[in-house]
């Protein structure tokens, strides 16, 4: 059995605003195409746009957090059979570190290259310990795809 091989990915900063509830708990999404996008965030359109003929939007929410200096690191996106691990860590302020007095909600996207997979690939996310945090299946409008490559 062969090992994990790295993907190449890419964070973009994506200009959407999320709903409330969005920004309250940690979350974990993968958008398959851009309709599930818009139903997820209720945008009706966003910069810059995302070619979901070839990428996976992912989504990571780390929730309400109540000062600055939080934030989220993607270390790495590997794929083994077919499951899509995204490695990241969530940063907080150390102790007597200079912070933004304000609630932020931090959030990272990445774009993930399609893969030619059947059924669809899995994705999973994990600290770099391993410890696993969750996992989805990507997202897809009301339309159901015929073929994802």
């Amino acid at each position: 059995m062969a090992g994990p091989r790295e993907l190449q990915w890419l964070q973009v900063d994506l200009e959407i605003q999320p709903w409330p509830e969005l920004l309250e708990r940690r979350m974990f999404m993968v958008f398959g195409d851009e309709e599930s996008l818009k139903l997820t965030y209720g945008a009706t359109s966003y910069k810059p746009a995302v070619n979901f003929e070839r990428n996976y939007l992912v989504a990571i929410h780390q929730g309400l957090c109540p000062t600055g200096g939080h934030g989220i690191k993607i270390h790495a996106v590997l794929l083994r059979d077919r499951e899509i691990r995204v490695i990241l860590s969530f940063r907080t302020p150390g102790p007597g570190e200079f912070v933004t007095m304000a609630m932020t909600t931090p959030r990272a996207f990445v774009l993930v290259p399609k893969i030619d997979s059947r059924p669809e690939p899995r994705f999973t996310f994990h600290l770099p310990t391993g410890e696993k945090l969750a996992e989805e299946k990507p997202r897809y409008g009301l339309k159901t795809p015929e073929r994802r490559v």
